[in-house]
């Protein structure tokens, strides 16, 4: 296509924010019809056209670009490095839209929070909620973020690509109530993909983490467990200091035998890095349609 690498991820972020917030705008009356399982399938359905698409069609514009990407990493980080990082993540997930429901007085929400369109207390069968909005949704969007998409700014070093991958992750959600917990995942998810190489450990982390959420939701919408809320509450952050700790520990040894290496740098100088990801005519208006899209949900 003669573009840049920051250029063409520039330019692949608007056209999908693009196409989400049109769906949105056409599709909200019909999101937040009673008839809540169709609604999922449909949100599912534009996001793996979404975001798959995106990341086919990314793939072949760059096929004549020289993208550096990491050899797949030791067996040891493929093993109880990734899945203490993806628990621990679902676990601070989870206490994190805990702390920000005291904080806001507007009770938890969970997926309630990445969907606010959706009927929050539908009767919709688990496993139709699991599939439409923790599984695809988690497989997909790392699928773009951090496959081609990573790959695309990872030219302008490591930290670059984390951080706007980590951060383009919230802004493709529409809604601002899904920044704080996305905002998350994306960072773990980005640090993941360099220290892997591989998508699957993002995917892992995106879907459990997706799944606590939706387990939130299903215990503080219980009239049985009205009242012991804070029980789960207890467990989860017990749970959490637990896995912490033993990430911390895992991490050290891998960092000590010099498995896990530290980010790589760019050509320039950081600010610079930065800069010129950043300054495609693209990703203007990219933030330019977010900055409208923001507008109009608040």
């Amino acid at each position: 296509m003669g573009l840049k690498p920051s250029a063409l991820a520039g330019w692949s972020l608007f056209v999908l924010l693009l196409f989400l917030s049109a769906f949105y705008r056409l599709t909200g009356h019909l999101l937040a019809l009673p008839g809540a399982w169709g609604a999922r399938v449909l949100v599912a359905l534009a996001e793996l056209i979404a975001y798959l698409g995106a990341a086919i069609l990314l793939r072949r514009s760059a096929r004549g670009l020289s993208l550096r990407r990491r050899k797949f990493a030791p067996p040891r980080v493929y093993g109880s490095f990734v899945l203490l990082t993806a628990v621990t993540t679902a676990l601070g997930v989870f206490l994190l839209h805990v702390v920000l429901a005291r904080m806001t007085g507007t009770g938890f929400r969970g997926l309630s929070a990445l969907y606010p369109m959706l009927t929050r207390h539908a009767t919709v069968p688990p496993g139709l909620t699991l599939l439409c909005l923790v599984v695809l949704p988690a497989l997909v969007e790392e699928a773009f973020l951090r496959g081609p998409l990573f790959s695309l700014y990872e030219s302008h070093g490591t930290a670059v690509a984390v951080l706007v991958t980590a951060v383009a992750m919230p802004m493709l959600a529409v809604y601002p109530s899904a920044a704080p917990a996305l905002l998350l995942m994306g960072l773990v998810s980005g640090m993941l993909a360099y220290d892997t190489g591989a998508l699957w450990p993002g995917m892992l982390t995106g879907i459990l983490s997706r799944a606590a959420l939706y387990a939130g939701d299903l215990i503080y919408a219980s009239e049985a467990l009205a009242g012991k809320t804070v029980f789960f509450v207890a467990a989860a952050a017990l749970c959490f200091l637990v896995f912490l700790f033993s990430l911390l520990r895992c991490t050290e040894g891998l960092l000590k035998d010099e498995i896990l290496e530290h980010f790589a740098k760019g050509p320039a100088r950081a600010a610079e890095n930065g800069w010129n990801a950043l300054s495609a005519f693209g990703t203007l208006c990219f933030l330019v349609l977010y900055s409208i899209r923001l507008v109009s949900v608040l």
